[in-house]
């Protein structure tokens, strides 16, 4: 039964070609879900989710599919967890902003009746819509599961910094926390500093981020390109000798582009 509301039975011999006066009885027994969302089978109708709240939800009947809403207010990583999955769902997951723009795409489990573990990066602050079905819309059960979402945020301050035109301030000797979120996200800086030997070390990095860190004049030629460290996890360290007082701009990257953390590093510009 996909909604509440008043049903009708109807019963008959099967080929209408019998009958006999004896009466038979009939009876009826019914399961609720338990889903308390419902109906929220439309992006238009997606139901809002609290954070570290599990919601009961069902597949049911068969095609059904759940949205719902998270609302956040920094830029960040989104975990989605259905856990206590019954034997036959495969439970898929998917992520819309509110232009219907897809922000990750269907992740599902390796078997029916596992956890379904929805890992995304939010880029910016705002709503997002989270679409979950059976994988194959081939199954449904009356026995709900958890749905768990979990959000945390990216660790900056200077975000949206990722264009030479929005670079922020990097003041000499002071160090600027900031994270790679998401993947391929980059941060540009601006400092002014004299001629001769310029040092910007990336401390703290995350284990799963190899930070690449390039320099700028302001024509945008560069002054010093790639520094690497020999693996992620570890600092990195750029030195270059400015030929000319002035303004600088600093490039911070992933190296390859592949790495992401919602963890800040610290980011540290110095001269003698």
């Amino acid at each position: 039964l996909p909604s509440a509301g008043r049903y009708v039975i109807e019963t008959s011999d099967g080929y209408d070609d019998a009958r006999d006066p004896a009466p038979y009885a009939l009876t009826a027994r019914f399961v609720p879900t338990g889903d308390a969302a419902e109906p929220n089978n439309r992006f238009s109708q997606a139901a809002p989710l609290a954070f570290d709240a599990p919601t009961r939800a069902a597949i049911l009947p068969q095609r059904d599919g759940d949205f719902f809403a998270v609302e956040v207010d920094h830029r960040g990583e989104l975990k989605v967890v259905a856990s206590g999955v019954p034997a036959n769902l495969d439970i898929a997951i998917r992520l819309y902003d509110t232009n219907y723009a897809v922000v990750r795409d269907w992740a599902s489990p390796s078997a029916p009746g596992q956890d379904t573990i929805f890992v995304a990066d939010l880029p910016v602050p705002g709503r997002y819509v989270i679409e979950v079905r059976d994988g194959y819309d081939d199954a449904r059960s009356v026995s709900p599961y958890l749905l768990t979402a979990s959000f945390t945020p990216a660790e900056d301050a200077t975000e949206p910094n990722d264009r030479f035109t929005t670079a922020v301030p990097l003041a000499l000797g002071t160090g600027v926390a900031t994270s790679i979120l998401p993947q391929r996200d980059g941060d540009m800086f601006i400092l002014d500093a004299a001629m001769g030997p310029l040092t910007v070390k990336a401390t703290g990095v995350p284990p799963t981020v190899d930070v690449a860190l390039r320099l700028y004049n302001t024509e945008l030629a560069v002054v010093r390109d790639w520094a690497v460290p020999s693996q992620p996890g570890q600092d990195t360290i750029l030195t270059a000798d400015l030929p000319a007082a002035g303004r600088y701009y600093l490039e911070v990257r992933d190296s390859y582009d592949d790495g992401r953390s919602p963890s800040a590093f610290t980011v540290t510009a110095t001269q003698p």
